[in-house]
């Protein structure tokens, strides 16, 4: 599902759900091009935010700016039409597919730059006012963008109140819903050759575990959930991953994880994921062993029959990722 974030900064009121006074955001979803939150059409914002996950996002971008009767082409937007910005991995690798539609891309992670971005709209709502923001590109002015990171994942912003999605809800069904997703970390040092995300957001950062019992304590407390998804590039590469486990089956959470990492799977850390509940882990041998060391995924075939045989004994669903070489 495409994600979309519209801001108004006009008479907006502060509320515990939008922390900066006089920004008011609200979320949609494609294909609606109503806010979710007030059902306010995308073409009475100030602002329309596109992120861009993956390749095909971009086709939703195009319909939705259609279907909410916003122009398609940036030449063709005036000053009463919503400023059109886009951010996401696909931004990040790569902005020029859009780059005739699309005002302002936020290269990298959009939390370093969101606050004097949106000052600089408030002053100014002129493309040439944007230049001097690190992180910004700008298709008009072809500028010159460097990658946006955050150093400390305790100052990222950690998501408490998620949109969820129903698992029985078939128009909208994720791979996550009804789940707390809980960023452990970002970037990743291994290097996989085919891998956006160890190239763009190095070097691997990692919350501290403190930061992800309080997220996750207040997410619960919030939504009524009790199941965590641990979510990051590497997620079995987190430092503390096995004492992060144990702290948040103590608090009765049952712990989930998309694909491990097989050279940091322990046995130790296969058990406390067990006894958390999990019932089904996700592997990526990928190929043979001579294609994934030219992938620079270089894994013995002894430690993927180590970690799959570990997994069997207790009593795992095991799913295998494969490429298509």
């Amino acid at each position: 599902t495409t994600e979309i974030y519209t801001l108004s900064l006009h008479d907006a009121l502060p509320s515990r759900d939008n922390e900066r006074e006089a920004t008011w955001c609200e979320r949609v979803t494609y294909p609606n091009i109503h806010s979710i939150e007030s059902n306010t059409p995308l073409k009475n914002f100030d602002i329309v935010s596109f992120s861009l996950q993956f390749e095909e996002d971009y086709f939703n971008v195009l319909e939705t700016l259609k279907k909410a009767n916003i122009p398609l082409k940036r030449k063709d937007r005036n000053e009463n039409d919503p400023l059109i910005i886009a951010g996401g991995p696909c931004a990040s690798a790569n902005p020029m597919p859009l780059s005739d539609y699309i005002d302002i891309f936020i290269i990298g992670e959009g939390e370093v730059i969101i606050n004097e971005f949106l000052e600089k709209f408030k002053e100014n709502i002129y493309l040439d006012n944007f230049l001097d923001i690190n992180g910004v590109y700008i298709p008009e002015y072809n500028n010159n963008a460097k990658i946006a990171i955050v150093n400390d994942m305790n100052e990222a912003y950690h998501i408490t109140q998620p949109i969820i999605t129903k698992s029985d809800d078939e128009d909208y069904e994720t791979v996550f819903g009804d789940s707390i997703m809980l960023n452990v970390s970002r970037g990743c040092s291994r290097g996989c050759r085919f891998c956006m995300s160890s190239y763009l957001y190095r070097p691997m950062r990692e919350t501290n575990i403190d930061k992800l019992i309080d997220t996750a304590i207040e997410t619960r407390k919030n939504t009524g959930l009790n199941k965590i998804t641990l979510i990051g590039a590497a997620v079995s590469d987190y430092s503390q991953i096995e004492t992060l486990i144990e702290k948040l089956e103590e608090r009765n959470f049952q712990i989930s994880t998309p694909s491990l990492r097989i050279e940091s799977i322990t046995h130790e850390s296969l058990k406390l994921l067990k006894e958390s509940g999990l019932r089904t882990i996700t592997l990526a041998p990928e190929s043979i062993d001579i294609l994934r060391k030219r992938i620079n995924k270089d894994i013995p075939d002894e430690k993927i029959f180590e970690v799959i045989e570990d997994a069997v004994k207790l009593d795992f669903n095991i799913k295998l990722y494969f490429l298509n070489l």
